[in-house]
């Protein structure tokens, strides 16, 4: 598949998306979200089988939020949760149905952090019993409880360089490799 954004855009008739974000892996499917980057006012996460890339299913999230930047698959949950770009204070929690990759809003995490906030989230993942959110201005991974409480103060993962200085650069999705 060389144009992923184009075969969500003629699914759903949204038009002007032109950046994949982080994605995640669930069963045979990628699922991705992509926007209108930089202006970040649509988004459509695409379901696309991971093996021949073709789509299986869109759905137009931009009600949700516009600005998502990355989602993961909650194994405990059975739902996907979302980050986004921009101050943000809620985690967006979906339903995906497993037989036709539909997608649906189920509401969402309100988030309480201690330390700060989160301002530019590029990417998610669930592991381990936490969301882990990289954050970009702080040069880090900060690892956020299900219930959406964490201490920014107390980020397992930073990115350092070789004299431990924090590492400025552009931090975008990840993985967990499971």
């Amino acid at each position: 598949n060389l144009d992923p954004g184009a075969d969500v855009m003629a699914a759903t008739g949204v038009t002007g998306l032109t950046r994949c974000h982080d994605l995640c892996v669930v069963n045979d499917w990628l699922i991705v979200p992509i926007s209108d980057h930089p202006a970040n006012s649509k988004c459509v996460i695409g379901v696309f089988n991971r093996q021949t890339l073709a789509l299986v299913s869109a759905t137009n999230v931009t009600a949700i939020e516009p600005k998502i930047n990355g989602v993961c698959w909650n194994t405990t949950t059975q739902r996907l949760v979302t980050c986004n770009s921009g101050t943000f204070s809620s985690l967006f929690r979906l339903t995906l149905n497993l037989s036709s990759g539909a997608i649906a809003s189920d509401g969402s995490i309100a988030l309480s952090l201690t330390g700060g906030s989160i301002s530019i989230a590029k990417g998610i993942e669930y592991w381990r019993g936490h969301y882990w959110v990289s954050d970009d201005l702080r040069d880090e991974v900060v690892r956020i409880k299900p219930d959406g409480t964490g201490d920014l103060n107390d980020s397992p993962v930073q990115f350092s360089d070789s004299d431990g200085a924090s590492a400025p650069g552009v931090y975008g999705g990840w993985c967990a490799y499971k």
